[in-house]
């Protein structure tokens, strides 16, 4: 057929009237079934009068859920009851003399009938429904409401026949079990008193507590022993080792000695810074005094032995007492080990004897209860059966489903008319040649070269985007940590942090020299990129007023040209030594992230206090210098949204060097 359309028209619509007409014909071939179901409460013996902790759930089955109460138990129990063959055999019977029992039922009914037959219990509720299936609607409602008469007549019988016998078990269960009770405890009684035992309890047996408190006086007495042994060996491993081991505030000589040989020190350290060691040799005042303060060293050495073997002493006799005590209570222990292991295997029996008699007497008295709870509460245990819903003749089929059944089968005949429309083209399909790509008269013509770098330019940007990273935001530090850098730098590191926290830069700070501060005007004239006046804060001041005082000096005035730090040698310092200088106060100060803390960060921590109390953009240039463009972008962020404030209105000292001024 060369029309394609055509083709697929003839193709679906055969394959679809084909696919229907055989579902329909299946669907209307099936043969209609009823339902009649009834709702019965069944409250059996067991749970009358203790309600299901766990309602059941399962239909025709066992509760594979793990254990249930026994409730529980007994409501499943009923429900496999209800459906059992004994019940079905009753009502196949009544059916059969009632004459609604079916001719055509089979040569077993009993068995045809319990087939039919299925029940399902309600979640959480004591019901269950109890439902006949087939093809015979009267017979389904007649068999559902004669089995329900069936099992309640059933019911009725067996708790009956269980209640005449069940009482008078448990009477006589009881007697036997008083009897045993009262023979048993004469039992334990006489072993008792026999044994010379007087309670159960462990601590109230004279023999069991006295060795009680033997065992823990020893554990005691070791615990001593072992800590006068360690203050001996401390006492001698001190003494080898040269160490005081009485303390110059407990001995009253010691102290007195000392305080004289510090008073002599301090005479001899005052005339060492006033006159030249020459002349201190010389001098026979200070050689008395001298010779005096080797005497009292020598006292204090000997009252220092003195002490030590006095420790000792005392450390050793400490240890003896304590080794004594430990012996003597340990005899004691061995003497009294065969009468109490002796009263402890009488002990354990006793204890053993109470635990039978203990055991007897729960059973006795749960032997009660439950006689109790019998005797009255029969007539609130009775089982009973609540029809909630008898069962009715059903109208409508409860299968199969014509409508929807035959909705599946015209679903069912459209895909197959699809598929088979699919299958056809598909092996009519006849292999074609690929079309290319015709070129278009907008495309611009390029060399090879041209397309090869224009395909490689976005590739290229985002590697050296991904190898070049943004550098990472210097570290802020607080107030604290500042302090705590300023407590651990030596004198240079205090000008080095003080100048990178008032505005000056790693490079400024290294460059600057005498000729540029001017301390009588409190200023700076900072050269270079970022030429400036800066004002000198007073902690800043000081220390460069202190280190014009420790310069050396020629002609009572400072070298004009020379720079204000130096290194140890007197060379000017490099940036890589104020950068060292920096992380040893980090290190020194025990900071977290040391390696972070450099004079990058110092010089940000400073910017951000600037800008957070709203100083002007304009001004920071006249205070920490010119920034890029780009540095200052990031820093407006740090700037709060309030008015900005003119320089003069501005705080320039941090509080933690404001502090250290202080």
């Amino acid at each position: 057929m060369r029309n394609p359309r055509a083709r697929r028209l003839v193709v679906f619509s055969g394959v679809f009237f084909a696919a229907l007409v055989l579902g329909l014909a299946y669907t209307v071939m099936q043969p209609a079934e009823y339902r009649a179901t009834a709702r019965l409460e069944i409250v059996p013996p067991s749970a009358a009068s203790a309600p299901a902790e766990n309602p059941p759930s399962a239909t025709n089955g066992p509760d594979t859920r793990g254990p249930a109460p026994r409730g529980f138990k007994s409501f499943l129990t009923e429900v496999q009851v209800l459906t059992s063959r004994p019940l079905v055999e009753q009502a196949v019977g009544r059916l059969a003399k009632s004459g609604d029992l079916p001719r055509d039922f089979g040569s077993d009914p009993v068995d045809a009938a319990q087939r039919m037959l299925s029940t399902e219990a309600i979640e959480g509720t004591e019901v269950v429904q109890l439902r006949a299936e087939g093809p015979q609607r009267q017979f389904l409602a007649r068999l559902v409401n004669t089995l329900t008469g069936v099992y309640q007549e059933h019911l009725a019988s067996a708790y009956q026949q269980s209640t005449g016998t069940g009482g008078d078990q448990l009477r006589e269960t009881v007697r036997a079990l008083e009897q045993k009770v009262a023979a048993k405890r004469q039992e334990v009684e006489a072993f008792r008193s026999s044994n010379d035992i007087v309670s159960a309890e462990r601590d109230e047996n004279q023999l069991l507590s006295a060795a009680k408190g033997l065992a823990t006086a020893l554990n005691e007495a070791k615990g001593k022993l072992a800590a006068a042994e360690g203050q001996l060996r401390a006492a001698r491993n001190g003494g080898a080792a040269g160490q005081a081991l009485v303390a110059a505030k407990d001995n009253p000589t010691i102290a007195n000695l000392e305080q004289r040989a510090s008073q002599l020190r301090e005479q001899l350290h005052d005339m060492q810074q006033r006159f030249t060691p020459q002349y201190l040799d010389l001098d026979p005042a200070i050689k008395a005094t001298r010779a005096r303060l080797d005497n009292l060293e020598q006292q204090i050495r000997a009252e220092r032995a003195n002490g030590q073997r006095a420790a000792i002493a005392e450390a050793e006799g400490k240890v003896t007492g304590a080794r004594e005590a430990v012996e003597q209570l340990q005899q004691q222990i061995n003497e009294n080990k065969r009468a109490v292991q002796t009263f402890m295997a009488s002990f354990g029996e006793y204890k053993a004897m109470q635990e039978d008699l203990t055991h007897l007497e729960q059973l006795q008295r749960a032997a009660s209860d439950r006689l109790a709870k019998t005797e009255s509460s029969e007539s609130e245990t009775a089982p009973h059966v609540k029809i909630l819903e008898a069962a009715s003749v059903p109208q409508l089929p409860w299968r199969p489903l014509y409508a929807r059944d035959a909705g599946i089968s015209l679903g069912a005949a459209t895909v197959l008319g699809f598929f088979g429309v699919f299958l056809v083209e598909f092996f009519s399909r006849s292999q074609t040649q690929p079309a290319g790509v015709a070129p278009q008269p907008w495309w611009p013509v390029t060399d090879g070269r041209e397309a090869v770098a224009s395909a490689s330019r976005p590739l290229l940007a985002a590697e050296n985007a991904r190898l070049a990273p943004p550098d990472p935001e210097p570290r802020e530090l607080a107030d604290a940590e500042i302090a705590a850098l300023m407590r651990a730098t030596n004198d240079d590191g205090h000008l080095l942090l003080t100048g990178l926290l008032s505005g000056l830069s790693a490079e400024e700070i290294v460059a600057l020299a005498w000729d540029q501060i001017d301390l009588d005007a409190g200023a700076v004239q900072v050269s270079g990129e970022s030429t400036r006046t800066l004002p000198l804060n007073d902690p800043l001041r000081n220390l460069i007023a202190a280190r014009r005082m420790s310069q050396p000096q020629a002609e009572g005035e400072p070298q004009a040209d020379g720079r204000l730090l130096r290194g140890p040698s007197g060379d000017p310092l490099s940036l890589d030594d104020v950068r060292s200088q920096v992380m040893y106060a980090a290190y020194d100060a025990g900071l977290d992230g040391p390696d972070e803390v450099t004079p990058r960060a110092l010089r940000h921590t400073y910017l951000v206090y600037l800008l957070r109390q709203g100083i002007r953009f304009a001004d920071i240039g006249r205070i920490v210098g010119r920034l890029p463009p780009q540095e200052l972008a990031a820093y407006m962020r740090y700037a709060p949204s309030q008015p900005r404030l003119p320089l003069e209105e501005v705080d320039l000292l941090l509080p933690a060097l404001r502090d250290m001024a202080g």
